[in-house]
């Protein structure tokens, strides 16, 4: 082999190289995307960095159905056809027309998701290498757009299940209130009609919607959460857990709580959204340490490999840590009426909030030795 022919050789596996490096820098983005536009517009970017092509050409296929054309530049007249894209590839690549560009299927699960027309290359000596890079990165582009569409579908199911949590929240108010009217108008009214039974009965029947109202309101609390906008500004931890603590202690005025309040150090987040948890979370330690003869509960934070890990522990009722799964789940309980009031939607609230700002949430415990909880905030 001559001179001239090594240098050809190793300046090809130079450029392979290098475009091999700037083709998987550009992956990161790609796989980072959450909607198909974003993907699809950064996957045309990528081909048109790597190859400087003159024309590319996506065309979207959602369950067997094309989708327009997303091409570059838009400005291409005459502009192709869907089918003519589609029906001009038999195979699972081939070259373009020109034969200065390839294209190829884009297959998830051995279904076509896409096709990419990559024409017009700048350097036609390297098209083969271009093809081949195109073919080694492709399953990669398949996973990036089902993950689009994926997390599309999930973002419209949540906002449809929040929807129709809000609507029936309030639509079931108007025949509750009816029910606690006309109960108290009988007892008020028509108290000398009635025999104790019938009296305990309209007393279970006003405590039961009090109940179905206060469940209403943790679901509207619930669904608010989920549809609120995230607003981050710096918090001082210490004076949301000064005021939730004083403004529980006018509610509990004949308790004796001992509340011991570490050094919490400041974070970022929703100040309302914060605050709400740490409220649910408060209010749950001073309600299962109500049986409790000295109620303990403590605050506080230690840094753990560079993340802020806050806690909230208590010595009350506890629970059984082989339930533990089911603590922060909607309607979830783990103590029934008799022993503890509740919807069971506080701890949701919480880990929904928690999980919104990108931090974790747990729990530790055992019955009748107390409960921790655990969150990370940035």
């Amino acid at each position: 082999m001559t001179d001239t022919a090594n240098k050809e050789e190793l300046s090809l596996i130079k450029k392979q190289l290098a475009d091999y490096a700037m083709c998987f820098e550009l992956l990161g983005s790609i796989t980072e995307v959450m909607s198909e536009t974003e993907a699809i517009d950064k996957i045309i970017t990528l081909f048109r960095t790597i190859c400087a092509p003159s024309r590319v050409v996506y065309v979207s296929i959602n369950e067997g159905k094309p989708a327009e054309v997303t091409l570059f530049p838009d400005s291409v007249i005459p502009k192709p056809s869907v089918s003519d894209i589609i029906n001009s590839l038999e195979d699972d690549y081939s070259w373009t027309a020109t034969g200065n560009g390839f294209k190829l299927k884009i297959k998830y699960r051995d279904k076509t998701i896409g096709i990419i027309e990559v024409d017009g290359i700048a350097f036609s000596e390297y098209k083969n290498h271009y093809l081949n890079l195109a073919l080694s990165i492709v399953n990669v582009l398949a996973l990036a757009v089902s993950n689009a569409r994926t997390y599309e579908a999930l973002l419209e199911a949540n906002k449809d299940l929040e929807g129709f949590s809000y609507s029936v929240s309030h639509d079931l108010r108007a025949p509750l209130r009816a029910i606690d009217g006309y109960s108290e108008l009988l007892l008020e009214d028509h108290t000398d009609k009635l025999n104790d039974e019938g009296k305990s009965f309209l007393d279970i029947i006003r405590k039961s919607t009090d109940k179905m109202g206060q469940l209403i309101d943790d679901i509207l609390a619930f669904s608010r959460i989920g549809r609120k906008e995230l607003e981050s500004f710096k918090i001082d931890m210490n004076d949301i857990v000064e005021t939730v603590i004083n403004d529980i202690k006018f509610t509990i005025s004949e308790r004796n709580i001992d509340f011991d309040i570490k050094p919490l150090p400041e974070t970022y987040g929703d100040t309302a959204m914060i605050r709400q948890a740490i409220v649910n979370l408060i209010g749950n330690a001073v309600k299962f340490t109500r049986n409790t003869q000295c109620a303990k509960i403590e605050i506080g934070c230690n840094i753990e490999n560079g993340k802020k890990v806050y806690h909230i522990k208590d010595n009350g009722a506890g629970f059984d840590m082989e339930y533990s799964n089911k603590l922060f789940g909607v309607f979830r309980r783990l103590h029934g009426d008799d022993e503890f009031e509740g919807t069971g939607i506080g701890l949701a609230i919480v880990r929904k909030i928690i999980t919104k700002h990108g931090g974790d949430v747990w729990a530790k415990g055992l019955v009748n030795k107390g409960a921790e909880i655990y969150f990370t905030l940035p």
